[in-house]
């Protein structure tokens, strides 16, 4: 029995009409309820490499979804006057927790930092290891280790250029590094 409208009729309803209303909306209601699907949830998350895949109780799965790198608090360490090379200047020894750290380097005879070869430390791609100049002569130099490109600034040193100075190196592909920042003008004396 379809809807009776007043409108329709031109008069008002009758109790049976207004009852034959609802039973037919009641009716549509339940027919609609009847064919609501079961819901569906995650009932699994597998992780391979930064990839996610994820899996649903109706057996559908979707991925791979690429997870974003970690981004780490970048740390600050103070590096002390020490006597670790032969010029006297503190040698920084590389950790796999040197990625985002800053390097605050307060030897007066400056320090070296060696960029290891992936064999060595594997350190992810777009790594970033920073470096200041603390004292007037206490430059901070950035060596290669052996397989280490550094790609640096033509006329310039792979070093800090005066106290205050701050210069970083950013892994940008397997056993390739950028220096930037302040660094100091070659000279025919400077060596590391």
């Amino acid at each position: 029995m379809p809807l009776v409208l007043r409108s329709v009729k031109g008069s008002n309803l009758t109790p049976a009409e207004v009852d034959g209303n609802f039973t037919f909306l009641q009716g549509l209601v339940d027919g609609i309820s009847a064919t609501i699907p079961a819901p569906v949830s995650v009932s699994n998350i597998t992780k391979v490499g930064r990839s996610i895949y994820i899996y649903l109780t109706d057996s559908s799965e979707f991925g791979p979804f690429t997870l974003p790198n970690a981004v780490a608090e970048t740390q600050t360490e103070n590096v002390e006057p020490d006597t670790g090379d032969t010029l006297g200047r503190a040698v920084i020894t590389p950790a796999a927790t040197d990625a985002g750290k800053y390097f605050r380097v307060l030897d007066p005879d400056g320090a070296i930092y060696e960029v290891p070869s992936d064999a060595e430390l594997d350190f992810p791609i777009n790594t970033e290891i920073h470096f200041r100049q603390c004292t007037p002569d206490g430059f901070v130099w950035i060596l290669a280790s052996t397989a280490v490109i550094l790609n640096g600034i033509t006329g310039y040193e792979e070093r800090t250029a005066r106290e205050g100075a701050v210069i970083t190196v950013k892994k940008i592909a397997a056993d390739e590094w950028d220096v930037m920042g302040f660094l100091g003008i070659a000279t025919a004396s400077s060596s590391a």
